[in-house]
């Protein structure tokens, strides 16, 4: 991906603490580091936008399609992603505690650990009734509080436990 191309977005480092970005098409974007804890992004267009370190904490990314977007090591603590479409998107050492990832499209999503050894936390997160084909779990962390489809077994996805 070239974030670099003119004709993308550049918001590296931007402060949208709290922005109202609902429906606002961000295909490609450069939001490396950006602060959107708090946004609004119900519905917005991440495709293949890069929110590598971003911090999505609290945000609210309901039915936002973020298709083959990065997300590594991104905050993404208590975001609301319900319905949210993450097909194929990089989610390797993600703070997803307590995110709201029911229904959302997980299809081929990347939630292992990082290459720096963090693992993707998924402490308390709400999975149920999430599209989890093909996705890889394998050294993500979880615990009691973490809801999975009725079918999905975390210690079969290679999955930790690991207690808060």
């Amino acid at each position: 991906m070239d974030y670099d191309d003119p004709k993308v977005s550049k918001l590296k480092a931007a402060i949208l603490v709290g922005a109202n970005l609902a429906n606002a098409d961000l295909r490609r974007a450069n939001l490396e580091s950006a602060d959107l804890d708090s946004a609004d992004l119900t519905q917005a267009n991440l495709e293949k936008a890069n929110l590598e370190g971003a911090n999505l904490s609290d945000a609210k990314l309901r039915g936002a399609n973020l298709r083959g977007a990065n997300l590594y090591m991104a905050i993404v603590y208590r975001a609301d992603l319900e319905e949210a479409d993450l097909e194929h998107a990089e989610l390797l050492g993600a703070d997803l505690k307590e995110a709201n990832l029911s229904k959302a499209n997980l299809r081929g999503a990347r939630l292992g650990p990082s290459n720096i050894g963090t693992a993707t936390q998924l402490q308390g997160a709400i999975l149920v009734e999430a599209n989890i084909e093909d996705a890889d779990f394998s050294g993500a962390l979880y615990d009691r509080n973490t809801l999975f489809p009725l079918s999905f077994n975390p210690d079969k996805h290679g999955m930790i436990l690991k207690n808060i």
